[in-house]
């Protein structure tokens, strides 16, 4: 059972990347590409599929890949800066100049001026790593599964007793670390930070929480809350635990602006965010087959996802309402305009 929908299974770009380098793994929304098994390097290229739910949309987002490479690459200066390592070895021109220099005995040529501004802006070549089968997500503000966590099991969320009383939105007393499986089937599951912590140390821990402070803090002086914080983790050759995948933009973080915060916990609930939960919302008003959204559909099911594939439309509105969305919180991030 394909996760992607072939009619976005393919871009032109990774079509053309695969002349030279053959495909190792795709995402959801990256897809990754061996550089041989002897450099130690992958290259990583974001597409515009956008998944809700564990389901990847039969559509594409115009500019939402370049906006989450393009983010990813902002944060990693931000990160250097506060010494956390991370994966990124090569971004922008230096990602072309790699290629060529490794596909020098091929075709590849200069001339290829709409396929290299495409790399330039889609493309990072990373560091090779161990992976950790865990998202780690760390919380500021209860919404999301946490929300509904909280409310299905008397004020506990992945092992955390939180004080009774919150809604929607709130705000809670210190963040949480709420670790998730990653799940190739199913729904990802909530896991204690105590099964991780057994794992990996208390490391794996203080990343999350040292990623989450770093880029808040940043985002604070814009007037933008994070309310929660998906990042990945793996060990180099070395043995450090590093960052890595995409960190810090609207598919991995829920950004909320803190006057639309403030004015929306005046009705106890959540703000309208800078992120792809704009979408989760249309998914959960579409009527399925089953005779409710898609949310409660199951990933692992077969006729589920393949009517997701086949069978799901959103407005043409919608989809240029949520690029814009995308290409507003870069903006507002890194002050330009793409």
């Amino acid at each position: 059972m394909n996760k992607v929908p072939k009619n976005v299974r393919e871009s032109m770009l990774s079509l053309w990347i695969q002349r030279y380098f053959p495909k190792e793994h795709q995402g959801k929304v990256w897809d990754t590409f061996s550089l041989g098994k002897g450099s130690g390097m992958l290259l990583r290229m974001a597409s515009d599929r956008i998944s809700i739910f564990d389901f990847v949309l039969p559509f594409t987002i115009p500019f939402k890949g370049i906006v989450l490479n393009k983010l990813t690459i902002f944060w990693c200066y931000i990160l250097e800066k506060a010494g956390i390592k991370h994966h990124v070895l090569f971004h922008g021109e230096a990602v072309w100049g790699q290629l060529v220099g490794l596909s020098m005995l091929r075709d590849i040529t200069i001339d290829d001026d709409f396929m290299r501004k495409e790399i330039i802006e889609r493309c990072v070549i990373v560091k090779k790593l161990n992976m950790i089968p865990y998202e780690l997500i760390v919380r500021g503000y209860l919404t999301g599964s946490g929300w509904e966590a909280y409310q299905q099991n008397n004020g506990m969320v992945c092992g955390h007793l939180l004080p009774t009383g919150l809604n929607d939105g709130s705000k809670l007393p210190t963040p949480i670390f709420t670790p998730t499986t990653k799940n190739d089937k199913g729904h990802d599951e909530h896991v204690p930070e105590s099964v991780l912590i057994a794992k990996y140390g208390t490391e794996i821990r203080e990343l999350a929480f040292s990623v989450f402070n770093t880029i808040s803090r940043v985002l604070s002086k814009l007037g933008i809350l994070i309310a929660d914080m998906k990042i990945e983790a793996g060990y180099d050759e070395k043995g450090n635990l590093i960052v890595a995948d995409e960190f810090g933009g609207p598919d991995t973080c829920r950004f909320w602006l803190s006057t639309m915060w403030q004015k929306a916990q005046e009705l106890k609930t959540a703000p309208i965010g800078y992120d792809k939960q704009f979408v989760r919302e249309k998914g959960k008003q579409i009527q399925t087959l089953w005779g409710h959204g898609i949310n409660r559909l199951k990933p692992d099911n077969e006729e589920h996802v393949n009517w997701v594939h086949d069978c799901v439309q959103f407005s043409k509105k919608v989809i240029i309402d949520t690029s814009a969305l995308y290409l507003e919180i870069y903006n507002m991030i890194t002050g330009i305009d793409l």
